[in-house]
């Protein structure tokens, strides 16, 4: 995949998960939130309508074709936002502090950085 592909995917890949998890400042502190922690206060269908872009990110890490070690994280990530996330309450609070989209893009970044690096 090309310089300029790899860059279009890591644009998508943010703006998705800036989109999730930090698009929203709360006024007077510095924590953000995004349409996870939104969308996780509806019951049920808010948990499961959050795994649409965490499905999408995994698919964009899969033609990039991180290494597997990146992928089971991502993997991990997602697990860990959607499991947390179906406790009433809980869930809800922990969408504000675990960013997995934020995580998942990040680790896609180093990936696609360090498959420039070994390229060069």
């Amino acid at each position: 995949m090309n310089d300029a592909k790899l860059a279009e995917i890591q644009q998508k890949v943010d703006r998705i998960a800036s989109a999730m998890d930090d698009c929203i400042e709360i006024p007077g502190t510095k924590i953000r939130l995004g349409w996870d922690s939104i969308l996780g206060f509806v019951p049920g269908i808010g948990d499961i309508a959050t795994l649409i872009p965490q499905v999408i990110l995994i698919a964009h890490a899969l033609r990039v074709r991180v290494r597997k070690r990146a992928y089971v994280k991502m993997m991990f990530n997602t697990l860990i936002d959607f499991l947390v996330g179906v406790i009433p309450g809980v869930g809800d609070i922990a969408d504000i502090f675990w960013k997995s989209n934020r995580k998942n893009a990040e680790l896609l970044r180093r990936e696609i950085v360090n498959r420039e690096t070994m390229n060069k």
